[in-house]
């Protein structure tokens, strides 16, 4: 099983959403890989390391890819291999897109964040993609009223979107400077707020 998490930019909460996920699964005991395909920056890869450092469980394993086919080679070693996408669209995206059982678009609920992640799923339904695998995460949410704008734009346009959001908080980002995920900080109400995020991919994936 693959899952992506693509952008049109950067700073979508891409890369925390993929770990919390592998981090997820992990501990249901799948294997998991997390494909880094920013292989300049491999902020994926270099989270993996910070956990190995400080020995979390679960493990976790990433490795950084240039080219999409090395990454998609390894789609049958893991029973989940979730996709890190670059922030920028390409036909390398299109084909990773196409592989996946579910393609995740983070998008913030400013029109600078949500229209180039809507403009990438029109690209991807037309290059192929099946509408039905794709799905919308708002975060960075400012007030929930700016989020339900955001969601009923994003069903305006015929995708499927999260129920739950991600809002922006100093706990998750000091637990992702440790090694940890959104689902693994030290105050339980934005552990549980993640969780039913991540809760509702892992639904839609199975």
């Amino acid at each position: 099983m693959i899952v992506s998490f693509l952008s049109q930019k950067g700073g979508v909460t891409k890369s925390t959403l993929a770990r919390a996920l592998a981090v997820s699964f992990a501990d249901n005991a799948w294997s998991v890989h997390i494909a880094d395909m920013d292989w300049q920056q491999q902020t994926s890869s270099k989270w993996t390391g910070r956990r190995d450092e400080k020995n979390i469980a679960p493990i976790i394993t990433a490795s950084a890819h240039r080219r999409v086919e090395s990454a998609l080679k390894l789609k049958d070693a893991y029973n989940l291999l979730i996709i890190d996408g670059r922030p920028a669209s390409d036909q390398d995206t299109i084909l990773l897109a196409k592989e996946s059982t579910l393609v995740v678009l983070p998008a913030g609920t400013s029109t600078d964040d949500l229209e180039p992640q809507l403009y990438l799923a029109n690209d991807l339904v037309r290059n192929g993609v099946i509408k039905e695998n794709i799905m919308f995460i708002i975060n960075k949410c400012p007030t929930e009223s700016e989020a339900n704008n955001a969601t009923n734009t994003i069903k305006a346009w015929g995708f499927k979107v999260c129920e739950h959001t991600l809002h922006f908080k100093a706990g998750y980002s000091t637990a992702q400077d440790l090694g940890l995920s959104i689902t693994e900080t030290k105050y339980p109400s934005l552990n549980l707020a993640a969780s039913k995020l991540i809760q509702e991919i892992a639904d839609l994936m199975i």
